[in-house]
């Protein structure tokens, strides 16, 4: 990574601070940079961007997305599927990666589960732990409410944000159904 970074820029002192926050990983299993660091996103998506070339100018593939290490594409049928995911693998392990165990070649037809959405054909649906996730953070936030350590402000913009989560799916049913079985409260 650090022979990357010094490669694209040249400032001693940026590189200095880059150094140090790569240097700031565990090694120990499920330890890394802290997930919640803007730095791990852009780490990402300038490490893989190279592999991001490699998979969108393989003849077989039709489609492609990427979110951190999360990848799909897309391609006409289980042999280009397999094909190319066999370039895919030899290329990431080739950068010194590797590649996760879990894997899936699967028609589009069935939708698939992806970054807390379920994608289907023409439309994008909550996925069951999104759903789950969106009653408690209003449940959470209600009875933080009730017991007088919030006001309506801050409950009006932390259901906001619990909403704003969900506007990229088809949810409106969904929110409906659950604000239904809430009680109105009482300002």
């Amino acid at each position: 990574m650090l022979e990357r970074l010094e490669r694209r820029f040249k400032g001693g002192r940026f590189l200095a601070l880059l150094a140090d926050i790569i240097a700031s990983y565990e090694t120990r299993p499920g330890k890394g940079l802290p997930i919640g660091s803007l730095t791990s996103q852009y780490f990402a998506n300038f490490f893989l961007e190279p592999i991001d070339r490699f998979i969108e100018q393989l003849p077989e593939t039709r489609g492609y997305v990427r979110y951190m290490d999360d990848m799909i594409w897309f391609c006409d049928d289980k042999r280009a599927a397999r094909a190319s995911l066999k370039q895919v693998v030899a290329r990431i392990e080739a950068e010194g990666l590797v590649v996760k165990a879990q894997r899936q070649i699967q028609p589009c037809r069935g939708g698939v589960s992806w970054c807390g959405f379920r994608i289907q054909p023409h439309r994008i649906l909550l996925s069951r732990r999104k759903k789950r996730a969106y009653k408690a953070h209003l449940e959470r936030w209600q009875s933080q409410w009730l017991a007088g350590r919030i006001d309506a402000l801050a409950l009006q913009q932390a259901v906001d944000a619990i909403h704003a989560l969900t506007l990229p799916a088809q949810s409106l049913g969904f929110r409906q159904s659950v604000l239904a079985r809430i009680p109105p409260l009482e300002a």
